[in-house]
């Protein structure tokens, strides 16, 4: 190697360790950022309000009853229930921040008295547009972005884990793994694109009992939506 060609890897080595010395291993960390969390760990009567520990419930048109019911322990879930559905109706979850990042990690647990009767978890960006909903089609089905992924068996809980992927530019993906609590830990995936491009805003998820629907009865337990990012301390 040349002399000059030496001497200038040498100062680049030595660089590199004057920066891997003045910058400590920890300066960068990952940021996670709680868009909205529903523990529904509050008892609330039919009727009365319920609350969201990171942003806010709003509910919209009943008749449906969504009230949180106590469970073992000291918990509680939200109970959906009604004899049937005239118009739609729906429980709104306002993210205390809007989600504007490139990875959106939702999950929650739901269970259905019954495999005739629809309800779905959805997601809307800032136009309050449903961006994809998961959940149980009327079919005895788990449908999520009009995919059916696996029939689902009364009284039995399942667990969702749903990500959308919304790239710097490109169009925005998900993905979801859904498994049965019930012993089997049988499972489902499912991948599908979005008609949408990024950049995108998602600001709400709601729960949707569709109009028209037979009589239903299920159960919501911790609802959450996060993302993560890079950071420097």
């Amino acid at each position: 190697m040349p002399s000059g060609l030496r001497s200038r890897a040498a100062r680049l080595v030595a660089l590199v360790l004057v920066l891997c010395v003045a910058v400590p291993a920890t300066a960068l960390f990952v940021r996670t950022t709680v868009h909205f969390a529903a523990s529904f760990d509050v008892s609330s009567s039919p009727g009365g309000p319920l609350q969201a520990d990171v942003g806010q419930i709003v509910v919209i048109a009943p008749p449906t009853e969504f009230v949180v019911n106590p469970t073992d322990g000291g918990g509680g879930e939200l109970s959906v229930h009604d004899l049937g559905t005239s118009v739609q109706a729906t429980l709104l979850g306002s993210f205390k921040t809007p989600f504007k990042g490139q990875q959106l990690e939702a999950s929650w647990t739901l269970r259905g008295a019954q495999t005739n009767s629809p309800l779905d978890v959805r997601f809307a960006d800032d136009s309050d547009s449903g961006m994809i909903d998961c959940g149980f089609g009327g079919d005895g089905t788990i449908v999520v972005g009009g995919q059916h992924l696996m029939p689902y068996v009364a009284g039995t809980d399942y667990d969702f884990e749903l990500t959308i992927m919304t790239p710097m530019v490109g169009p925005v993906t998900w993905s979801v793994l859904v498994t049965a609590l019930d012993g089997s830990l049988a499972t489902a995936v499912g991948t599908g694109v979005l008609p949408y491009t990024s950049p995108v805003t998602i600001k709400s998820v709601l729960v949707v009992r569709p109009a028209g629907a037979v009589a239903g009865d299920f159960y919501l337990d911790d609802l959450k939506a996060v993302s993560s990012s890079p950071s420097f301390k």
